[in-house]
Parts: C-alpha cells; sequence; structure tokens
C-alpha cells in the first residue's frame, strides 16, 4: 500500500512538470497590431516560431524552469534581439520592443487562464 502512494505521488509530480503551457503572443509594428496568436510550448521546447513575416520571424523557447525567451529575427540586419522571463503565478507577461528610425516592433506573450 505504501509503495502505491509512492508511486501516485512519483506520477502527479512528472505531470506537473510536463505540463505545456498556453500563452497568447501579439505583435504591433509601428503601434498597428499585425499578429494575435495562441502559442503551446512545453518544458524544453526550442524555438517554437509564431510568426513570419517578410522582415522578421518570432520564435518562443523554454530555458529550463519557469523560464522563457521570446527572440525577434530581423531577416534584413541580420540580428536576433531577445528577452527573457520567469512565466508563473506571480510573473505571466514576456514582452520585447525592438525601436529604430524605421520601425518599432512590439512583441508580448502572456499566459492563458486555466478554465
Amino acid at each position: 500500500m505504501k509503495w502505491l502512494l509512492v508511486l501516485a505521488v512519483i506520477l502527479a509530480s512528472l505531470n506537473t512538470f510536463a505540463s505545456d503551457l498556453n500563452l497568447t503572443c501579439k505583435i504591433s509594428q509601428n503601434t498597428k497590431v499585425i499578429s494575435e496568436s495562441s502559442v503551446v510550448i512545453s518544458l524544453g521546447q526550442k524555438n517554437v516560431s509564431f510568426g513570419d513575416f517578410e522582415e522578421f520571424e518570432f520564435f518562443l523557447s523554454s530555458v529550463g524552469g519557469d523560464k522563457y525567451e521570446l527572440q525577434t529575427l530581423n531577416k534584413m540586419g541580420p540580428s536576433r534581439s531577445y528577452a527573457t522571463a520567469h512565466l508563473n503565478a506571480k510573473s505571466t507577461e514576456l514582452e520585447l520592443s525592438i525601436w529604430t528610425r524605421e520601425f518599432l516592433i512590439e512583441t508580448k506573450c502572456w499566459i492563458l487562464p486555466n478554465e
């Protein structure tokens, strides 16, 4: 009986760590929303693309634990910009802004509430 209880606790903890994170990501260029999409990312998953446009491509990566990275690739540069955040119950947003003389790109991802 004790062995069964230990097994149940282990399985429950594995299920908690293996859960997916559901996000909404919004991309704005020069203050105009050009994309809003739902993104599902698993623990340890890298370079989940959620936007690919002529000049830019956008990615999310799970860095480890509750730490996530948001990347913007400027294909014309070429250059990459990134921001990281710990996404959990207290911190639910990850934002990145790129501002040059030619454009302003704002990217924001936030955790969807559990239904």
